[in-house]
């Protein structure tokens, strides 16, 4: 519950997630719940949820974060993309 809050769901939205009852005369005036919940948790799951079963700490975060932009380099470069950069920026980038 604590990191689909710390990833900006309010507390029914983690309810509806986790499966939990979110009393009948709550759920009359939460039309968009199912909704605003699906696309925060959408949002959210790279960075908040997806590494050591929901809890990421910051460096796994940022450790996340460098896999994904290496995977966009290497897709930018694959595709091209990358020809307006001085070689050595490029070199630079490569490297670990």
């Amino acid at each position: 519950m604590s990191t689909l809050s710390n990833a900006g769901l309010n507390s029914f939205e983690v309810k509806l997630i986790l499966g939990k009852k979110i009393p009948t005369t709550d759920r009359t005036y939460l039309q968009t719940l199912k909704q605003s919940a699906f696309e925060k948790y959408q949002k959210a799951y790279a960075f908040h949820l997806s590494v050591c079963g929901g809890f990421v700490n910051g460096k796994q975060k940022a450790d996340r974060l460098a896999e994904v932009v290496r995977e966009l380099f290497l897709v930018a470069k694959d595709q091209g993309l990358l020809r307006m950069l001085p070689k050595d920026r490029i070199k630079e980038l490569e490297s670990p």
